[in-house]
């Protein structure tokens, strides 16, 4: 069996694996978010690339949307979608959030906020593509939704 081989069967162990604990707990989960953490985990992806936008009245003032590149679980570039008419500041690729960061602003907002946050999976990737945070019920402007698209895994880098 080829390296390549023997990694594609290691991590389709770890997704059954996965599969069979998430049935088992999905009973003591935060609004069931936890399997689709633990399948996202499993897929072992730490390099992708993907689109990341916030709606929020909080002051961004960096590219949005931007494409974010991760490599090896940490944001090291980012570049914004309409780079023709972005003339603010960047920043630093570390202020950018990771697919897993994602979840745990995520879990963080069910605990606090558990009736005011709504969100939405990817089906063969399982990671957040759209998250909706509304901190306080019926107060104005307080609402924050983070979305990611045109997820693209990297392959052999990382």
């Amino acid at each position: 069996m080829t390296v390549a081989g023997m990694v594609r069967m290691r991590r389709l162990l770890r997704v059954t694996s996965l599969l069979v604990l998430a049935a088992i707990s999905a009973c003591d989960t935060i609004a069931g978010t936890q399997p689709d953490k633990a399948l996202w985990q499993a897929l072992d992806i730490q390099s992708y690339d993907f689109v990341y936008g916030i709606s929020c009245f909080c002051g961004f003032t960096r590219p949005n949307p931007a494409k974010l590149s991760v490599r090896g679980g940490i944001v090291v570039k980012v570049v914004p979608v309409d780079s023709a008419g972005f003339t603010g500041e960047i920043g630093a690729p570390s202020t950018y959030p990771t697919v897993d960061s994602l979840f745990t602003i995520l879990e963080a907002a069910q605990k606090n906020t558990p009736n005011g946050v709504t969100v939405e999976f990817d089906p063969t990737y399982h990671f957040p593509t759209k998250l909706f945070i509304d901190p306080i019920k019926n107060a104005v402007d307080d609402e924050v939704t983070y979305t990611i698209q045109k997820f693209t895994p990297v392959i052999g880098s990382g």
